[in-house]
């Protein structure tokens, strides 16, 4: 078996359809128990798959989010666009110590969320990540040489 067979084992599944529709109910939530790996990123792209709507993921750290977002690139297909969103700081709190791979992903994803398409954006990030602000286009303006 193949990645793609795997991912369209969990689509075609009928717990895939049961998730979806209680996932569209106004106010609902949905928990999924048990499981472990990859298969975090076969339900999900599954569940992605099937609407046109955005998702936000968001993970415990930096660590387990980069692993998600690996597994989810490595099953996605043409029907969505997942992003990472990190935190520019090498070191918490100090800003001073910025990652500029970091600085560059953060600004792509923001990008990509703005952006309008056909497709569908996943976005993957952590906590660390939201809390940090974001740049207003008018203070890009402001420091902006040209």
């Amino acid at each position: 078996m193949n990645i793609s067979e795997i991912a369209q084992y969990y689509t075609e599944n009928v717990r895939t359809n049961q998730i979806t529709s209680a996932l569209n109910g106004e106010g609902s939530k949905v928990h999924l128990k048990g499981l472990s790996g990859s298969g975090i990123a076969f339900w999900a792209q599954a569940l992605i798959k099937d609407g046109q709507k955005n998702h936000l993921f968001i993970l415990n750290d930096k660590e387990e989010a980069a692993y998600f977002h690996n597994d989810l690139q490595t099953v996605e297909g043409k029907e969505f666009i997942s992003v990472f969103f990190p935190e520019t700081y090498r070191i918490p709190y100090q800003i001073e110590n910025t990652d500029n791979s970091n600085v560059v992903l953060r600004a792509e994803a923001l990008k990509s969320i703005a952006r309008q398409g056909s497709r569908p954006r996943v976005v993957i990030t952590y906590p660390d990540a939201l809390a940090e602000l974001v740049i207003t286009r008018k203070q890009l303006g402001s420091h902006t040489f040209k």
